[in-house]
């Protein structure tokens, strides 16, 4: 697999990688979205920019010392955004207009993905004191919020699969591990069973494969795996940490952060 277009951020790098075989000067289109600043931060603010790294802007105009945005996620046609702001979930368009928040302020969420019709956004929330966090999902308009995973313990990362029959999430019991359940919270499945730390689900756009960051080959690596888990193969092969991967909507690229720490950065692929 070869990099691109690799860019430094406040907390790490970000590059490409070619998803299928490598075509000659080929080269990644459309907008990422991503997360800029100290990770977790009060700081923290989501920019977007073209896949060739030009036109970067932020999304809202909030200041950068209280924005608290994180986990930027397009929606199916690519006109709005979804994000946490302020441990809330939001949406906006792509130039950060008509900002709606659809969570209620009691509740601590974060991590959105949507339906592939758009109607639906699932997310993930903290009970009090941060003891538990379950997989929930809402309308656009901000009702019918409902609780979809109900296993003691810490159910995070949720991603739509694009036949919108599945919600996949990473799931932390001894260790962290990829899991899937249907958006009417039955029929649940642990997709991985490998003794190390696998993270940051991402469907492709096809659904056959799930990309993601796993420790099985060693360094924390972007690797892909299909749908129901087995054939994982390590794509970055590098020593740094590498994580949060996002497809673009042809299926060809995969975008991700890279960074010398364990901080990652959110990244949103349209």
């Amino acid at each position: 697999m070869r990099q691109f277009s690799r860019r430094i951020f406040f907390a790490g790098s970000f590059g490409f990688l070619m998803g299928n075989a490598y075509a000659e000067g080929s080269a990644p289109t459309g907008q990422i979205a991503f997360v800029r600043g100290e990770y977790g931060g009060e700081r923290a603010k989501i920019w977007i920019m073209d896949a060739d790294g030009r036109n970067l802007r932020p999304l809202t105009n909030t200041t950068e010392e209280n924005a608290r945005e994180d986990r930027p996620a397009w929606s199916p046609d690519g006109q709005q955004i979804a994000f946490s702001l302020q441990r809330r979930i939001a949406v906006c368009g792509d130039q950060g207009k008509q900002l709606k928040i659809l969570t209620p302020e009691t509740m601590d969420a974060g991590d959105p993905t949507w339906s592939p019709d758009g109607e639906w956004i699932a997310f993930q929330a903290w009970t009090s004191g941060r003891k538990e966090c379950h997989i929930h999902k809402v309308r656009l308009d901000g009702t019918e919020i409902k609780k979809l995973t109900h296993l003691k313990g810490y159910h995070w990362m949720p991603c739509w699969s694009p036949a919108g029959n599945e919600i996949i999430y990473e799931s932390l019991s001894k260790n962290r591990e990829i899991f899937t359940i249907r958006p009417d919270a039955t029929n649940v499945r642990n997709l991985t069973r490998n003794a190390v730390t696998d993270h940051a689900p991402a469907c492709s756009p096809d659904g056959r494969q799930i990309a993601l960051m796993s420790g099985k080959f060693g360094d924390a690596e972007v690797c892909v795996m299909n749908v129901n888990g087995y054939d994982m193969k390590d794509l970055t092969q590098h020593p740094g940490r590498d994580s949060e991967p996002a497809w673009s909507p042809d299926g060809s690229w995969l975008a991700f952060t890279r960074s010398h720490s364990n901080r990652p950065m959110a990244v949103s692929y349209t």
